[in-house]
C-alpha cells in the first residue's frame, strides 16, 4: 500500500505554499492532574516519516522543548488532536492518533519514553517503524540541524517553558555558543504523534464545502467516507 491520500494532500499543499505560517498547527492536551482543564498550544511540523515497508502509516514529527509542561500533560493523556489549517488552500486538516514524546539520550526519563515509543499498539506506524529498529536519536539531531539558528537557541534558554520572566533574568543569548548548543540539543526532543483517523476539510469553495474522513484499519491500511 502507498501513502495515505490524506498525507499525499499535505504535501502537495507544502509543496506549492512554501512558508512557515502553513507549517504551524494546533495541539489540544489535557492538564495531567485535572481532566476537565483543556490546552491548545501551537506546534511547528517538521515532516512525516514512514517504515520503509509501511508508506501508508506515516507518523508525525515536530521539535519540542522537554521540559515544557505539556509532556506532563501528554504522558497522561496521550490521545490528542491536532488542527491544522492552510491558509493558501482553505484546507483543514484534523488529525487524531497517539502522541509520543522522545528525549535525548542523556535525560533521565529517555528509557521511559523510549520504551514507550518502541512498544507501540499493533499495527501502527510506529510499530513498522520499531519493527525496521528506526534510529530516532538520529532523527532528533537532524531536526536540530534543520532548524534556524535562533530557533535553536530557543532551547538553550534557562527560561523554564510557561514560566514567570523576571527583569533580573540574565539574557538567555549571554554564555559560551558551544555551552548553548550542548544545552540546546539536549533540550530538544521529537513530539510523534500516530494518526488513527483525520479529516480533511476543504473550504476554498465556501460555503460550498467537503469533507472526508480517513481512519487507519486493522490491516494497516485507511478506510475513507464523505461526510456532510
Amino acid at each position: 500500500m502507498g501513502e495515505p491520500q490524506w498525507k499525499t494532500s499535505i504535501a502537495q499543499a507544502l509543496s506549492q505554499r512554501v512558508g512557515a505560517a502553513n507549517r504551524i498547527l494546533q495541539l489540544t492536551s489535557i492538564d495531567a492532574s485535572d481532566s476537565r482543564r483543556p490546552y491548545i498550544r501551537s506546534l511547528f511540523f517538521h515532516s512525516f516519516i514512514s517504515a520503509a515497508a509501511k508508506p501508508s502509516l506515516p507518523v508525525l514529527v515536530a521539535p519540542v522543548d522537554i521540559r515544557t509542561p505539556k509532556l506532563a500533560q501528554l504522558v497522561a493523556h496521550p490521545c490528542v488532536r491536532l488542527s491544522w489549517y492552510i491558509p493558501e488552500t482553505g484546507e483543514q486538516y484534523n488529525i487524531s492518533g497517539i502522541a509520543s514524546i522522545l528525549p535525548s539520550p542523556t535525560d533521565s526519563m529517555y528509557p521511559h519514553y523510549a520504551f514507550a515509543i518502541r512498544c507501540p499498539e499493533a499495527n501502527s506506524g510506529l510499530q513498522a517503524l520499531a519493527e525496521e529498529d528506526f534510529d530516532w536519536d538520529g532523527l532528533r539531531r537532524s531536526v536540530y540541524d534543520s532548524l534556524e539558528p535562533t530557533t535553536q537557541r530557543s532551547f538553550a534558554s534557562p527560561r523554564l517553558p510557561g514560566s514567570p520572566v523576571s527583569g533580573e533574568e540574565a539574557d538567555p543569548s549571554d554564555g559560551a555558543q558551544t555551552s548553548q548548543g550542548d544545552a540546546a540539543l539536549s533540550n530538544m526532543g521529537l513530539l510523534v504523534v500516530d494518526p488513527a483517523e483525520v479529516e480533511v476539510l476543504e473550504t476554498r469553495e465556501w460555503p460550498a464545502t467537503r469533507r472526508t474522513r480517513f481512519w487507519r484499519t486493522r490491516e494497516g491500511g485507511w478506510g475513507s467516507e464523505l461526510l456532510v
